[in-house]
This record gives C-alpha cells, sequence and structure tokens, in this order.
C-alpha cells in the first residue's frame, strides 16, 4: 500500500529476525518508500529485541521511524484488545 507524501504506510511492521529486516529495507529502497509515505519498522515482540532492530536500523541509515510496540509493554503482552 502507497499512498501519497505524508502518510503512514503500516505494512512493515513485526519485524521477526534479521530476514524479516532486510527484506523489509530492501522493499524500502527498492521502492523508494521514504520519498512516497512513512514506513514505520516495529520489532515482533519476543521475537527481536527493540534494541537491535533500532541498532540495525541506525547501522544501515535506514530512513524510516523505529516504533515499539507501546500496548506489549503497558498491559501484559498476552492482553489482547487494548
Amino acid at each position: 500500500m502507497v499512498e501519497p507524501s505524508g502518510t503512514v504506510c503500516r505494512g512493515v511492521n513485526g519485524i521477526c529476525d534479521r530476514a524479516d529486516y532486510e527484506w523489509s529495507r530492501a522493499k524500502v529502497r527498492e521502492l523508494r518508500l521514504e520519498e512516497r509515505c512513512t514506513v514505520l519498522f516495529s520489532a515482533s515482540h519476543a521475537q527481536l529485541s527493540a534494541r537491535q532492530l533500532a541498532d540495525w536500523i541506525l547501522e544501515d541509515r535506514l530512513p524510516v521511524p523505529f516504533q515499539l510496540q507501546l500496548h506489549k509493554l503497558i498491559w501484559d503482552p498476552a492482553t489482547r484488545g487494548v
């Protein structure tokens, strides 16, 4: 889903591992998504540490915002509907 500039694309959420990150990074670069929308990168809770994902984004100088799954931090991760 690609929308006009300034729109948030929520297609890249819940990155689970390095392979997911590399695929997502490739798509951002290949499609030049940073010029078309804001793509949010978020680590999949309990599968990839937020710190690891943030480090990869910084190392690659990838032009994407990093997002935490705040509902997983505020409430018990098993809680649904919050």
